[in-house]
């Protein structure tokens, strides 16, 4: 009971960091809370260093973390790990989508559209195209959608070729469904049939009416996110940034290794921006990535 007690608390506090983060990044400067380029956190010492307002603040705030992180740890205290790892991800997130000019955004993988949301609370006003092939979590997506003119959603999942799939639609957990093989421990899974198409497809189509397009292509499809790349190869040259989800412990049967995932994409002429934990398993192991990448050049 008790440590049932400590995880529930674990789980609101982290999810109230992670909602007041998200709403401190959205008005504060772009890459406040990340040390200077090239200089290393320990250096940022005002005393020593000639360091603008905002760097001094930085500066300031990075001590202050480490600070509170340690005597908190310290303690033994019950500490929101991924909710705190998730503030730096945001501000590296705000800076990219601002220093990349993006105008339009895809989310490959949109669930009920958790990510598209965020970036909305980061700043970002451009299009969003979100696609989402699950009938029923497709409907809690387009229903979200609806208030917002400038997000759109399709009922389909991309892929390297077009083509009609059985998904493993989780029943416990929809945003673990994959057409991959999962575990059971993971939720059980009902077959459903889904419509695939490569990007190449339709990337035309949405790119119609925005001129001088800098895309972000966000995949988040357990384990289906290489044969999304795949099918974009004539896309990729107006893709800016990608944002994919590697697992470092596989639980999607037949799934490409997370290495493989990321020489691929690197080859494809993008550099990796940024990396944070995305989740964790049962028992405490780090289970999933965010890469984050920036075409080079």
């Amino acid at each position: 009971m008790a440590a049932r007690g400590r995880n529930l608390c674990q789980h609101c506090t982290g999810g109230l960091i992670g909602a007041l983060a998200e709403r401190f990044l959205k008005t504060c400067p772009v890459g406040l809370l990340s040390p200077s380029e090239g200089v290393s956190p320990k250096l940022c010492e005002p005393r020593t260093m000639n360091l603008s307002f905002f760097d001094r603040i930085k500066a300031a705030l990075w001590r202050i973390t480490n600070a509170a992180t340690t005597w908190l740890v310290g303690r033994g205290l019950p500490v929101p790990e991924i909710a705190l790892a998730r503030l730096p991800e945001f501000s590296r997130l705000k800076k990219v989508l601002r220093e990349q000019q993006i105008n339009c955004l895809l989310d490959v993988g949109a669930n009920r559209g958790q990510f598209a949301l965020m970036v909305r609370r980061l700043g970002y006003r451009g299009p969003i195209h979100s696609f989402e092939p699950q009938r029923e979590v497709y409907r809690k997506l387009e229903k979200r959608s609806m208030a917002d003119p400038d997000w759109h959603c399709y009922p389909l999942a991309l892929g390297e070729s077009s083509n009609e799939e059985v998904i493993g639609a989780n029943q416990k957990h929809s945003e673990m469904t994959s057409l991959y093989p999962v575990s059971e421990a993971y939720g059980a899974v009902k077959p459903e049939p889904i419509q695939i198409k490569p990007l190449d497809l339709v990337f035309e189509d949405i790119l119609a009416g925005i001129n001088a397009p800098r895309v972000f292509l966000k995949i988040d499809t357990e384990g289906y996110d290489l044969a999304v790349i795949r099918g974009a190869a004539q896309s990729l040259p107006l893709i800016k940034v990608l944002q994919t989800e590697v697992f470092v412990r596989p639980i999607y049967q037949g799934a490409p290794h997370y290495l493989e995932v990321l020489a691929e994409i690197e080859a494809a002429g993008f550099q990796l921006e940024h990396i944070a934990v995305e989740s964790l398993t049962y028992r405490d192991k780090l289970m999933c990535l965010n890469a984050l990448f920036v075409r080079m050049g």
